[in-house]
C-alpha cells in the first residue's frame, strides 16, 4: 500500500487546493471527502463520461454517504497503509498478468515490483486508461486477458 498511497499523492498535487484537502481530510468530512474522491478518480480512477453505474455504486459502497468505511480506512490510513508484499512475490509460481493504464493510480512504479519479483509474469500498460480498462479500452482489454489465459507454455 506504501507504493499505492505515494503514487496517490504525486498524482493529486496537481489537482485544486480544494480537491487535495478533501482528500486529506479523509473519513473526517465524509461528504467532502467524497466530493474529492470523485474529481481525483475522474482522472485516475475511470475517465469515462459517464463512468458506468458499476464503479460510481463500487465507490459509494465504501466512501459515499452510507458506505462501509472499514476497508477505506483499513487500506489507506490503518493498519494496511503500509503493509507489502513485494518481499514475497519470488514465491509466486503460477502465471500473473499485471496490468495498469497510463494515467491508473497504479503508476508503473507502483507496478514494477510485480513485474521483477515475480517468476513467470506478463505486463501490459493500456495508453488509454486509467485505473478501468476493462471499461475504458474494453476491446483491446479483452483480448490481452483473453490471450494470456489461453496461453499454455
Amino acid at each position: 500500500m506504501d507504493l499505492w498511497n505515494r503514487a496517490t499523492a504525486q498524482l493529486v498535487a496537481p489537482f485544486p487546493e480544494e480537491v487535495r484537502q478533501g482528500l486529506m481530510v479523509g473519513f473526517a468530512d465524509r461528504e467532502r471527502y467524497h466530493a474529492a474522491l470523485l474529481q481525483f478518480h475522474a482522472k485516475h480512477g475511470c475517465t469515462l463520461k459517464p463512468p458506468p453505474e458499476e464503479y460510481i455504486r463500487a465507490l459509494d459502497a465504501v466512501f459515499g454517504k452510507d458506505g462501509d468505511p472499514t476497508v477505506g480506512i483499513a487500506m489507506f490510513s490503518g493498519p494496511l497503509r503500509d503493509w507489502s508484499i513485494i518481499d514475497r512475490l519470488h514465491e509466486i509460481r503460477v502465471p500473473v498478468l499485471v496490468i495498469n493504464g497510463r494515467d491508473d493510480i497504479a503508476q508503473d512504479f507502483v507496478c514494477e515490483p510485480f513485474f521483477h519479483h515475480i517468476p513467470r509474469v506478463k505486463w501490459v500498460t493500456f495508453e488509454k486508461s486509467s485505473h478501468t480498462p476493462m471499461w475504458e479500452e474494453r476491446e483491446r482489454f479483452v483480448h490481452i486477458v483473453g490471450d494470456f489465459l489461453d496461453y499454455e507454455p
